[in-house]
């Protein structure tokens, strides 16, 4: 029964992002939304922008914002640099997610660009639909957004670059 969840969800997710990802198309310049390759668009060269740039085709299936929302098919990926994997609290995670969790792995640089290069092969059998980002500047510049996704120590939250 679990396997058939599984699939569900993985064929629920990958239809709401192709739903997502037509509607940013279609709709793209009259929500004030450019696609990187849109010739016209400024192009930044500071990394987090970029990866926030990148970070909008995770919006479909994640929270990116510090309320931490269960409401998508992923987790929430505030604060998720530097925590162990599969430590979201409520939300139901793959066995290969919580076995790689009890192992201690911890989304840190390393580990979170060989998860977004291919998620399948650093922790087979979880149920991410997403099938990785080949560029390593790509993974990066989200890695660096991600960094930015933080409760502060000094009590603030923000979108900052990370000291």
């Amino acid at each position: 029964m679990d396997g058939n969840k599984d699939i569900l969800t993985v064929v629920l997710t990958v239809v709401g992002v192709a739903v997502f990802v037509g509607v940013l198309h279609f709709f793209g310049d009259e929500l004030g939304i450019h696609s990187a390759s849109d010739p016209n668009a400024a192009v930044s060269s500071d990394p987090v922008d970029q990866g926030r740039r990148l970070a909008r085709n995770c919006i479909p299936c994640h929270d990116l914002t510090s309320a931490r929302r269960l409401t998508r098919v992923g987790p929430p990926l505030w604060g998720v640099v530097g925590q162990r994997v599969a430590s979201v609290p409520g939300y139901q995670y793959s066995r290969a997610q919580i076995r790689a969790g009890q192992e201690g792995v911890v989304w840190d640089e390393p580990s979170l660009d060989r998860y977004l290069a291919n998620p399948k092969e650093f922790i087979p059998g979880n149920k991410m639909a997403f099938s990785g980002l080949r560029e390593a500047s790509h993974r990066r510049f989200l890695i660096e957004f991600l960094k930015t996704l933080q409760d502060h120590g000094d009590g603030r939250m923000g979108l900052g670059p990370v000291k």
